[in-house]
């Protein structure tokens, strides 16, 4: 068999379970390949970087990481041993809880340890090479190999390219991003999710504050080197805490109504009735998943009598028909919401109502992907699903550890945080306005932060990798008809489609590129479920090796695949 060469742009997570499925592949099958590695930094890290401040944590339970594929859940076993990240923390002599949320910094470590181990492990037949520098262009040669173009000039001759970038350095907001904001200045924080938290952290136990136990929860000890800092987003409510954990490493809810074979079902009525398989979200499926949210939440003891759509509409869009009449008003509601969320999220996930019935919306992601993906909606559909209900999904079911929320309210009563905008707020010229029914506030900041990450289109793209491949047709923004939700266009294999809607079976995009096509390609694998990442690498690869064997036999069809990953959380 001749020796192939597999060129991986971007070794964050998701090029590490491509390589993670390479190494497996090749030494199953004994598959002579020279494997390299394009990224400029850290193996295995990506966005996660080892080097950050320790106050910045992920937002899921370091029990429900790993990096390696569930049992029976691919086709060839690990070339390396394969700890979750508890136990590895725990291996490493660092104590660790099931209950714990760890600091980005020790999840960077962790998959760099990873990437090392599998490097080590990989066959005799494998080579390993990492280019420490960006790749900037990608061409396609006369004898159907590809060209990848680095900084320096120099080109790798690739026969098979995995585009796996990801979100990049930038979505950890290092502390030198922040460094340049004075202590005392008014700062407007654009964004109340995630990403709006690692900026508060930055600005105050960054500069030196810190959090201490009260009878009443936390208080907030200030260093007098914060900022003055405010809040805004389109609604100004916070995401919603994530409720104690009371389902284990892999418990989840298992659907009734919102499932694979519903969406099915009525894909086939829209084929007979409308001569098409798009849905439209809203007529089609809103429904189904009211239903399935509302027989949670009326199974769990002490639940309210609440009717589907009122339910629905309380957890998701607390405030839509709602008018305040003054920011002071505003406030008060602010600060009870957040201390009645708090209170059910201490509750946990099973046991409390409002938490048991918006967590189904992280134990139903494997239907969600699979009722948005590759066209499912109609174009006008999937923009209204992306523009209304994907972040009020994030917003209730994917936010953070309660005690980023308890820290929230401390710094409330610090005074360190003072809301002075409220839902409907614009900005203009440094100045937030806020229509209330008694007159609109206004407050002029010195600085604004966006706290949110723009979603990757390469159509706005500043790279010169997407940029030199996009002008050049081998690749094309994706679009559902008229519609472009971001990533670049692909097909059920992963493999990229050119300017002329031609496959390119040599190149694949994987995660973050391809999150438009795809839906919710950002969580890691969870222990013992069968995991999105893992199946994305899994398809490639497979694909891959039967090229290099001169067979198809073993590409299994998207479809089947995709059905395999119910477990997807």
């Amino acid at each position: 068999m001749q020796r192939y060469t597999v060129t991986l742009i971007g070794m964050g997570p998701r090029g590490l379970s491509v390589f993670e499925r390479l190494a497996a592949a090749a030494l199953a099958r004994q598959l002579p390949l020279d494997i390299v590695v394009v990224d400029p930094g850290e193996c295995g890290q990506g966005a996660h970087l080892a080097q950050q401040p320790p106050y910045l944590l992920i937002n899921t339970l370091a029990c429900q990481v790993t990096l390696f594929p569930a049992a029976g859940a691919v086709q060839h076993a690990p070339v390396c041993a394969t700890p979750t990240l508890t136990e590895w923390a725990r291996q490493a002599g660092i104590p660790v809880t099931d209950a714990d949320y760890l600091p980005r910094s020790l999840l960077g470590e962790y998959l760099g340890w990873c990437y090392a181990q599998i490097a080590a492990a990989l066959p005799a037949c494998a080579a390993l090479t990492h280019r420490r520098r960006l790749a900037i262009d990608l061409q396609r040669r006369q004898d159907g190999r590809c060209e990848v173009v680095l900084e320096d000039g120099s080109v790798v001759v690739s026969d098979f390219v995995c585009l796996t970038t990801g979100h990049g350095a930038g979505h950890a907001y290092p502390a030198q991003q922040l460094a340049h904001i004075a202590a005392g200045a008014r700062v407007a924080i654009q964004g109340l999710g995630l990403t709006a938290h690692d900026v508060i952290a930055g600005l105050t136990v960054g500069r030196g504050g810190s959090f201490v136990a009260s009878g009443s929860g936390l208080r907030y000890l200030a260093s007098g080197r914060e900022p003055q800092l405010t809040l805004c987003s389109r609604n100004c409510l916070p995401y919603a805490a994530r409720g104690i954990n009371q389902k284990g490493v892999d418990g989840r809810h298992q659907p009734r109504y919102f499932t694979l074979d519903a969406v099915a079902m009525l894909r086939r009525q829209s084929l007979i009735q409308r001569g098409t398989t798009q849905l439209d979200f809203e007529r089609d499926l809103l429904p189904l998943l009211k239903r399935e949210m509302a027989e949670v939440y009326r199974a769990t003891p002490g639940a309210a009598a609440r009717d589907n759509d009122a339910l629905f509409a309380e957890l998701l869009f607390p405030t839509q028909d709602r008018q305040f009449a003054s920011l002071a008003e505003f406030r008060r509601y602010f600060r009870d919401w957040l201390e009645r969320d708090l209170a059910e999220a201490r509750k946990g996930n099973v046991a409390s109502p409002t938490k048991a019935a918006t967590d189904v919306l992280r134990d139903v992601r494997a239907v969600l992907q699979a009722v948005v993906e590759h066209g499912g909606l109609t174009p006008a559909s999937h923009r209204r699903y992306l523009a209304v209900y994907h972040p009020a999904i994030n917003r209730t079911a994917f936010g953070p550890p309660l005690r980023r929320n308890e820290e929230l309210l401390a710094l409330l009563d610090a005074g360190v945080i003072a809301l002075h905008a409220g839902p409907g707020n614009s900005i203009d010229a440094h100045t937030l306005r806020t229509p209330f029914a008694q007159g609109v506030e206004c407050w002029t900041a010195d600085v604004i932060v966006m706290a949110r990450l723009a979603g990757f289109s390469p159509k706005t793209d500043t790279s010169l990798l997407i940029r030199n491949v996009l002008q050049r047709g081998l690749v094309q923004p994706y679009y559902n008809g008229d519609f472009h939700p971001g990533g670049l266009a692909i097909n059920r294999a992963g493999q990229l489609l050119d300017a002329q809607d031609k496959v390119q079976p040599e190149l694949w995009a994987l995660g973050y590129p391809a999150e438009g096509p795809h839906y919710y390609t950002y969580a890691l694998p969870r222990p013992q479920l069968r995991s999105r990442q893992v199946l994305d690498a899994e398809q490639c690869v497979m694909a891959m090796a039967a090229t290099m064997e001169g067979h198809r036999e073993d590409r299994q069809p998207y479809e089947t695949m995709a059905a395999q990953v119910h477990g997807t959380v």
